[in-house]
């Protein structure tokens, strides 16, 4: 072998070599971007920011230092799920109980920081309403808060079942399957919607089981959703309601009330046949529709919160749905630039440990924000006009930093 075949196959080794190193590296990385901003968010108090970790709820206080941060509140079991009220802390906790996990729901006094049981076991699976069937058994609860009313979701394998109940009334705490709020049966398997208080309820009934179907419970006053039984993103542009959906051939959408659909043309590409739209990664700006996509590379990849090996890149597209046009006014080049938030004309982007800010279409005014510390995982999330970014790795979990977004400065 010549010396120049010598030095060809060596510089292809380390070419190979720094690639697979690369993949390697980045297979357990994920970048975890919960909302494109926080547009989605359905509490009213945005100075304050609430967020777990492990069996741990934390508050942070937007109008305080990082160091005033402190631990909330705490339980002895698994923490699933909470939400936050004007007065309290509703959260669920996960137990064992022989070969079965139970749920219980507790609530947390803010004036007098006591933690009691708001429903136990025997009362959940009191207001549970089994299918008749013998796999029957809870597999989830849930909570929110909309307005004054706690709305509780039941889970088993079959289907979702949803009770409200007013907790500015704690004298006679009452819990309403939303199936009751409707007037009258119907059984013909068309959709019904129902509004009660600052709720609105869309059900259908499912002739095979012979039972109704929660497809979504949604905020009246955003029309952001709350529970959701379908695979649909909601969003409210202009007073229209706009469906947003996965289908065979491509993304559709449709303003609710109508039953004519529109393809969204900008993501008619194969690239994106096994990507999907979340409505927390979805804005409105100037009566348009902005969505965040990260593009994956096939269906077994979490489309949500991919890995970083599963990635292609991320998308921002726009759709103004009232004329139908559509195009991607953001792309980035590889996985290795992560699009991590949008609001009033700027992105926001994280490429190589370091946060930018960039006006959309003017590269030369990209600014830099912070650099973080090297880590396998991040988890990046809005509260006001703030950026909040965590360490999500295997061992710490900690909030690193919390930013302002451009628009607040201004």
């Amino acid at each position: 072998m010549t010396v120049k075949r010598v030095i060809i196959a060596i510089l292809v080794f380390i070419l190979a070599a720094g690639i697979g190193g690369c993949d390697s590296r980045e297979s357990g990385m994920r970048f975890s971007v919960l909302r494109i901003n926080s547009d989605s968010n359905l509490s009213e108090d945005e100075a304050e920011y609430y967020y777990e970790l492990g069996d741990y709820i934390y508050q942070y206080s937007l109008e305080k230092s990082e160091e005033e941060m402190k631990k909330f509140l705490f339980t002895d079991e698994h923490l699933r799920n909470f939400a936050v009220g004007k007065d309290k802390i509703y959260y669920v906790v996960e137990r064992k109980e022989g070969d079965d996990w139970k749920y219980v729901i507790k609530q947390f006094d803010y004036a007098t920081g006591r933690q009691e049981t708001f429903l136990s076991v025997k009362e959940i699976e009191q207001l549970y309403k089994g299918n008749g069937m013998e796999d029957d058994k809870i597999t989830w609860v849930g909570v929110e808060i909309c307005g004054d009313e706690l709305l509780i979701q039941i889970n088993d394998h079959h289907s979702m079942q949803i009770y409200i109940c007013q907790i500015e009334n704690e004298k006679e705490l009452k819990f309403i399957n939303v199936n009751d709020l409707f007037p009258k049966e119907n059984t013909s398997g068309t959709t019904e919607e129902c509004i009660y208080k600052s709720v609105i309820i869309e059900r259908r009934y499912d002739t095979e089981r012979e039972q109704y179907t929660i497809d979504w419970v949604r905020d009246k006053e955003s029309g952001r959703n709350i529970f959701i039984n379908d695979d649909g993103a909601y969003i409210r542009v202009n007073g229209s309601d706009i469906m947003i959906w996965k289908g065979y051939s491509g993304f559709w959408y449709r303003e609710l009330g109508s039953t004519e659909k529109k393809k969204i043309d900008c993501l008619n590409g194969s690239e994106y046949e096994d990507s999907l739209i979340y409505e927390k990664k979805l804005t409105v700006e100037n009566g348009e529709i902005i969505g965040l996509i990260p593009v994956v590379k096939d269906f077994r990849c979490d489309s949500d919160i991919p890995v970083q090996v599963d990635l292609r890149y991320d998308i921002l597209f726009r759709l103004n749905p009232e004329t139908g046009e559509s195009s991607i006014i953001y792309r980035t080049k590889n996985r290795r630039t992560r699009i991590i938030g949008y609001k009033d004309g700027i992105i926001y982007l994280m490429k190589r440990y370091k946060i930018y800010s960039q006006p959309i279409g003017k590269r030369e005014e990209r600014s830099l924000l912070y650099e973080l510390p090297e880590s396998i995982g991040f988890k990046f999330d809005w509260q006001g006009d703030h950026l909040l970014i965590f360490n999500d790795d295997y061992v710490d979990h900690e909030l690193i930093t919390v930013l302002p977004s451009k628009s607040d400065e201004n």
